[in-house]
């Protein structure tokens, strides 16, 4: 009776928002909000929606991984965007090692900060028609170079910088070579994935990520299988997959806006001070992204359209062990989705 009431919460809301053309991502926290005081999860269910998400995000970027992209980055202004990473990174390991003097919690701090919603970014881009504006072809590059610099950097924490970071590492890397080396043998084999039932391929492609993510112990995994197959029938996956992919993005929105009681039953005016802080500079510093790159309007329209944070950052702050620093991680996400999703969305009128 509890989950057929948050779902009828869900769909009224985003019935709502969609109404009133809010972003509907909205709709989703405060719907897991709501259910969060009448209904009772099981925290390992919670653990399992936020590690699925993950992984199955992790297999759609590396599936749109390719070399003809990175060459493009190459050509716009690749040390922006390699500058506004050392930055954020900075910014957020000084102020996590303060609070919570750990190597790990201070880089993933760094890691909420620097990583945009690509899912909350790209949906506002496209419900507001601006896909053929001048300064999107630089936010969808900048949210790809962080789609791919995030999963690396998450190879790293996830090992607790030892060999099995090293060992992450490794396979990304394999992966690529393997994707270059052997695209031919690869497209043909997904090519006979391709022509299977449409039951028996989604079968196999959930399986195979699952089986990965439970070999590496990591969402990562998911990341190497979807760089092994790139390139290859991309209208098929897009078309077969991107149902899935909705109804990841709309569990995963409503199962973080579910944790949301207990932070904010939990914090106190100092960090939520701190978090608001750190979203009023989170434009200065992604400025350096479109620096000497777009006009002054479109430099603007960018920096707000990516405030938003979302599914890395949320990720991110799950595997911090400090709870302070985890608290105002979360805050800062809290702020960044609700203001920074209506900032994006209204920054077209710029």
């Amino acid at each position: 009776m509890d989950l057929a009431i948050s779902l009828l919460i869900l769909v009224a809301l985003t019935l709502i928002f969609d109404f009133l053309k809010l972003p509907l991502i909205l709709a989703y926290l405060i719907s897991g909000l709501v259910s969060s005081y009448f209904m009772e999860l099981d925290k390992d269910i919670l653990e399992i929606v936020n590690e699925s998400a993950i992984a199955f995000l992790l297999f759609f970027i590396g599936f749109e991984f390719s070399f003809n992209k990175i060459r493009k980055f190459i050509n716009k202004k690749l040390i922006n965007f390699l500058m506004t990473f050392i930055i954020f990174t900075l910014v957020g390991f000084l102020l996590g090692f303060v609070i919570s003097k750990s190597f790990k919690d201070a880089f993933l701090l760094g890691i909420v900060l620097y990583a945009a919603s690509s899912l909350i970014v790209i949906k506002i881009l496209q419900n507001t028609g601006r896909l053929a504006n001048p300064e999107t072809p630089y936010i969808m590059i900048a949210l790809i170079i962080e789609d791919i610099i995030v999963p690396i950097s998450f190879g790293f924490l996830l090992g607790s910088f030892t060999l099995i970071s090293i060992l992450n590492v490794l396979l990304i890397t394999l992966a690529v070579w393997l994707n270059y080396k052997f695209r031919n043998v690869i497209k043909e084999i997904t090519g006979y994935l391709v022509s299977l039932k449409k039951e028996v391929f989604l079968i196999f492609i959930v399986s195979l990520i699952i089986v990965s993510i439970l070999i590496l112990s990591s969402p990562v995994g998911a990341f190497v299988i979807g760089i092994l197959i790139s390139d290859t029938y991309e209208k098929f996956f897009e078309k077969e997959l991107s149902s899935i992919r909705e109804v990841i993005f709309i569990s995963f929105f409503f199962a973080f806006g579910y944790t949301l009681r207990t932070i904010l039953l939990t914090f106190s005016p100092m960090h939520l001070l701190i978090a608001f802080i750190l979203f009023i500079i989170t434009p200065l510093l992604q400025y350096f992204y479109f620096y000497n790159v777009l006009g002054p309007r479109e430099i603007i329209r960018a920096i707000l359209s990516k405030l938003p944070r979302g599914e890395f950052s949320i990720y991110a702050t799950h595997l911090m062990a400090n709870e302070e620093l985890k608290t105002i991680a979360f805050l800062y996400i809290i702020i960044s989705v609700m203001i920074g999703s209506l900032v994006s969305h209204y920054s077209r009128k710029i």
